[in-house]
């Protein structure tokens, strides 16, 4: 049976930029130095290999600080390089950490290398800071990857009783690669019907699809979900000769 939930993306979360960006932000270099100029055309043409070879000249001058490896770390990741963005996200931690936005880069970076567990971790210090909505659903996500059931289950009905969760929206993939704007207490309904449909408690897996689709009529993910089951304990009788 194909699974159903939702499609984790290499981008940070819609909270993490404006949480953390503007405060990690690098002060304004001195229009003198060579290396701040390189970095700064190097962006503007698009060169992402040129703009890290100056990052890390203008960091070996000031190796301390967070704000350049904070944009070392969110180049590295938006470019699609998970490892390098794991490490220096890392670095950033080890002074700084409850630094919301490495933390979440880091998680991410951890899930799209294949180390859940790790993952996991990253998300539950995260939400522990944040207390967003999207924090916890994302680890609810990464519990259910590890078939931690009840974890996975205790986080989304927490985010469910959670009223903010009804008014925040995720964007998640559905068929033929069509994304869809849900709220994330529908996405949650739907994790707790996957998940329940997996442990063979039918009935309740249907519930909460229902559920979902109560609070999303749209939601092509439950729907599906539910069309799934039905077609398993319905399946269409042979032909006869």
């Amino acid at each position: 049976m194909k699974l159903r939930i939702v499609c984790l993306c290499l981008v940070l979360g819609s909270s993490v930029l404006s949480l953390s960006a503007q405060k990690n932000k690098p002060a304004p270099p001195p229009d003198s130095d060579p290396q701040w100029q390189v970095y700064r055309t190097a962006l503007g043409y698009g060169d992402v290999n040129v703009a890290i070879h100056a990052l890390y000249q203008i960091l070996a001058k000031n190796p301390t600080d967070n704000a350049i490896k904070d944009s070392l770390a969110t180049l590295y990741f938006t470019s699609g390089f998970a490892s390098q963005s794991l490490l220096v996200g890392l670095d950033i931690l080890k002074s700084d950490p409850n630094n919301v936005k490495m933390l979440e880069l880091t998680a991410i970076s951890y899930s799209s290398l294949g180390y859940v567990k790790q993952s996991v971790d990253q998300y539950d210090k995260l939400y522990n800071i944040s207390h967003q909505p999207y924090h916890l659903y994302q680890l609810a996500v990464q519990q259910y990857a590890l078939k931690r059931y009840e974890e996975c289950a205790q986080s989304l009905n927490n985010l469910i009783a959670d009223p903010k969760s009804a008014e925040e929206k995720i964007t998640i993939d559905g068929d033929a690669k069509k994304q869809q704007r849900v709220s994330l207490k529908a996405a949650a309904y739907n994790v707790l019907g996957v998940a329940h449909r997996d442990l063979g408690k039918i009935e309740p897996a249907k519930n909460y699809f229902q559920e979902a689709l109560k609070i999303e009529p749209d939601f092509i993910l439950p729907k599906n979900n539910l069309a799934d089951m039905e077609a398993k304990a319905n399946p269409a009788a042979p032909n006869k000769k």
